[in-house]
């Protein structure tokens, strides 16, 4: 696989070269271009399977040149934008150019990393490229590792040893390292990816997060734990400075490139010996992590505030008494704890403890939390609760109910999908997308698209296409508008992408169906 990078800035260009790991993403070969008619010209002649380049630049700028790959080529590049403009109208244009992703300089690179990541995943999809030789050396890598995480080799050091020698694995055993896991919902991912796409993705904006360019021997091993896919990555003491930041840094990758929320586990340093017994404490965690956000935990810290349990609310307890509707319940339970000595960092714990669990039970039924509980009455009740016992009870109760009233709201509603096909068939024209569809119907994007995949078994944008090409049929067949006008009253600015799009429903390009048309009127007597 190779890549062009397209700039009219040496430095950008050189910038890029130097802090991208090309090889860990298996492009071999980079190319590059100052200019864009330069680039048009390398194009034609490399066909790169990726493209990076700059929006703004003299001549033929980033637009032009998307556009003229787009029409002219039947397998074109991947193409990532870099601009230094964030208004909406350029990120508009440049999807619809067909661009695979876009990105605001400056960039940090683990987000150029990110959007590579899944360029890579998308073109290995579109040319079913087999996997290479160093792919297969690190998938028996990965099952060494995982296999010495799920205890095969607790009884047995020696052959431990003569595993990592067969496999050509050097492995230290008195080396100490921290593992970091990163769980992520199962039922949020594996939906849209395959498991080696996720841990090629998953593994290399992680990479780049908690250790640069280097590629550290074992960094990754990927498991499924109860509702988690979970990757363990093992970290010595040079990069676990700053780790938590890094962490957090990470989750916040992980929600914008792959629209998943994680929770990080981070253990203290441990050898070989220790890995299957650590990676127990840390799914244990895991298994006990509600989340309405990217959530960064200290094995070894959470451990010891388990121990000392007493000002802290059993979260499972409220979880329960909340899903079953047991608001009396509840009330005595919470009313019983308040009655101890509790200092204002108890109060605050408690409040904590209370807002991941009310918000987790609204994760769980798929609702979107951005806007939940954001009016002043609510925040003022919120802000409140830590100042005294009865402000506490006051707090849940209003807590209780405004999530259970939500609930109950979406439940009396319209089936989702029939809301969100009848939004689309009244805006199918206009620029619309899953995250607007979201918004209308109430559910968090990755969600809607998921349901609706399973109940239609098409995504959002595939029958957005199918409304705008029936339309679109209509007019064709009563008008003498000409093909462009055609496209653009059904909502398409690119006449070539809309004659694909149309194909592909019709089996015939617009012009074509047109033309079958007047046949048949002409046969009509």
């Amino acid at each position: 696989m190779n890549a062009l990078i397209v700039d009219d800035e040496l430095g950008i260009v050189e910038m890029i070269k130097n802090i991208t790991p090309w090889s860990n993403l298996g492009i071999r070969r980079i190319l590059t271009a100052f200019d864009g008619q330069t680039a048009l010209k390398t194009i034609r002649e490399e066909n790169p399977d990726i493209v990076i380049s700059d929006i703004e630049m003299p001549g033929m700028d980033g637009m032009a040149l998307a556009e003229t790959i787009m029409s002219e080529s039947e397998n074109p590049p991947e193409i990532i934008f870099l601009t230094c403009h964030a208004e909406f109208h350029y990120a508009q244009r440049a999807i619809r150019c067909g661009v695979t992703d876009y990105l605001l300089k400056p960039f940090f690179p683990e987000e150029l990393t990110a959007v590579l990541s899944k360029a890579v995943v998308r073109r290995r999809e579109r040319q079913n490229m087999e996997e290479s030789e160093s792919d297969t050396r690190e998938y028996v890598r990965q099952s060494f590792l995982r296999d010495i995480l799920n205890h095969v080799y607790d009884k047995d050091p020696d052959r431990l040893q003569r595993a990592a020698r067969k496999y050509d694995i050097a492995l230290d055993r008195g080396k100490r390292r921290s593992i970091v896991a990163v769980g992520i919902p199962i039922e949020e991912i594996l939906q849209r990816y395959t498991r080696s796409e996720l841990i090629f993705m998953f593994g290399n904006i992680s990479r780049e997060i908690l250790c640069g360019l280097e590629d550290q021997e074992g960094l990754l091993v990927d498991n499924i734990v109860d509702n988690y896919y979970t990757g363990y990555l093992f970290l010595d003491e040079a990069h676990r400075q700053g780790i938590e930041d890094k962490c957090i840094r990470l989750g916040n990758a992980l929600r914008q490139y792959l629209d998943v929320t994680a929770a990080c586990v981070i253990s203290g340093p441990v050898n070989v010996q220790q890995y299957s017994e650590t990676k127990d404490r840390i799914d244990a965690l895991l298994r006990r992590t509600l989340m309405d956000g990217p959530v960064v935990l200290m094995l070894e810290e959470q451990e010891a505030a388990r121990d000392q349990q007493n000002n802290h609310i059993n979260k499972q307890t409220v979880a329960q008494y909340l899903r079953e509707r047991k608001k009396t319940e509840l009330f005595l339970y919470m009313r019983h704890f308040l009655e101890q000595q509790l200092s204002s960092r108890d109060m605050k714990r408690i409040h904590q403890d209370l807002i991941q669990v009310f918000y987790g039970y609204l994760y769980e039924n798929r609702i979107d939390t951005k806007d939940f509980m954001q009016d002043e009455v609510s925040l003022k009740v919120s802000e409140a609760a830590e100042f005294s016992a009865i402000n506490m009870m006051k707090y849940v109760s209003f807590l209780y109910d405004s999530v259970v009233r939500h609930i109950e709201e979406l439940k009396k509603s319209r089936s989702v999908i029939e809301r969100a096909k009848q939004y689309i068939a009244e805006h199918y024209m206009e620029d619309i997308g899953r995250t607007v569809i979201a918004q209308e119907v109430m559910l968090a994007p990755n969600y809607l698209s998921m349901l609706f995949h399973k109940e239609t078994g098409q995504t959002i944008r595939e029958y957005i296409n199918l409304c705008r090409v029936e339309e679109a049929k209509k007019i064709m067949a009563f008008t003498n508008d000409s093909i462009t006008d055609v496209a653009m009253q059904v909502g398409f600015d690119n006449i070539s992408y809309f004659s694909t799009v149309f194909k592909k429903y019709t089996n015939s390009s617009p012009a074509e169906y047109r033309s079958t048309l007047r046949k048949e009127r002409e046969k009509t007597p």
